[in-house]
């Protein structure tokens, strides 16, 4: 599988992003490694016929999509919350047009990332929620598809919904894209709750569970192309996506 990879900056606010599969040349990138990153997956470049408007890439049945790349795409955003290998992963993926009508959008509380006892000393009125414009639990898109799979992985202290916008956005593009607390790295660990840091583990746990796609994942079966892969790292993420060119 041919891979590229792009860093930025030192070692704090590293970013990289590593695409593997259809579409990818092999050839270093440069540029913005945030929205575009993995819109790589979408150009259907090494596809014939395969176009980020519509129809047909790399072997894909999608909707037609804006062209400018930074314009939200024609899905609703749903949201599902699983736990893989012991830790809290939190899935987003392009969801069936009108599943979202008269459903209100998630608001994330980050408290429910930190150990307990931290959580406890923040009150409600002071809990920054994050907004998403997406919905928890519709039905997954399974008329089109397979979808790109893209995996984000947060820095130092961070935490699953560390890149929510982004991710939102890819999904609302054709893309499942999975964000998990990762152990020995997430917010959580240093703040109590320990851990061994494995991030290549999680990053394979991640791919291998969605992509086997049982149990509280079944819906995905069949829906998720995992030969197309884009790995997204932010900080410490990304100087560990920066080491993964052999998953």
């Amino acid at each position: 599988m041919a891979a590229i990879v792009r860093a930025s900056g030192a070692v704090v606010g590293a970013f990289a992003v590593a695409i593997f599969g259809c579409g990818s040349s092999g050839s270093a990138r440069s540029g913005d490694a945030g929205l575009d990153g993995p819109s790589v997956l979408e150009s259907g470049a090494a596809d014939s016929g395969g176009s980020p408007d519509g129809g047909t890439a790399c072997g894909a049945s999608l909707l037609a999509r804006p062209a400018e790349r930074s314009a939200k795409g024609p899905w609703p955003v749903g949201a599902k919350a699983t736990t893989i290998a012991g830790f809290a992963v939190e899935i987003w993926y392009p969801a069936s047009v009108g599943s979202d009508t008269g459903k209100p959008p998630i608001q994330y509380d980050i408290r429910e990332d930190l150990p307990p006892a931290q959580a406890a000393k923040i009150s409600d009125a002071d809990n920054p929620l994050q907004p998403c414009d997406c919905f928890r639990d519709v039905p997954l898109d399974a008329a089109h598809g397979p979808y790109p799979l893209v995996v984000f992985v947060h820095g130092t202290a961070g935490f699953k919904t560390q890149n929510l916008d982004n991710a939102a956005h890819w999904a609302s593009r054709g893309f499942v894209v999975m964000a998990a607390n990762h152990p020995g790295l997430a917010i959580a660990s240093f703040l109590g709750g320990g851990g061994q840091q494995n991030l290549k583990a999680d990053v394979q746990a991640e791919i291998a569970a969605i992509s086997a796609a049982t149990g509280d994942l079944a819906a995905f079966a069949g829906h998720v192309d995992a030969t197309r892969i884009g790995l997204v790292g932010h900080s410490a993420g990304g100087n560990g996506v920066a080491t993964m060119g052999d998953l």
